[in-house]
């Protein structure tokens, strides 16, 4: 088995952390995952740290595909 680094790469960029995997029905449960994630981290307060670090990541990533 080969390894799509450069996959793996774009899948870093768009979920936040490299992928064990690079099999679509595992990367659209981290998908499904993340998008849970970012709907409670914008409801509570005590994950306003993570929410900000999550944001300033988003930025990062428009900056440099832009």
């Amino acid at each position: 088995m080969t390894i799509d680094t450069e996959r793996l790469r774009e899948l870093a960029a768009e979920l936040g952390f490299w992928p064990a995997t690079t099999d679509e029905a595992d990367i659209e449960r981290h998908r499904q995952h993340n998008k849970n994630a970012d709907h409670w981290l914008a409801r509570h307060h005590r994950f306003d740290h993570l929410r900000q670090e999550h944001e300033l990541r988003r930025q990062r990533q428009n900056t440099e595909a832009g």
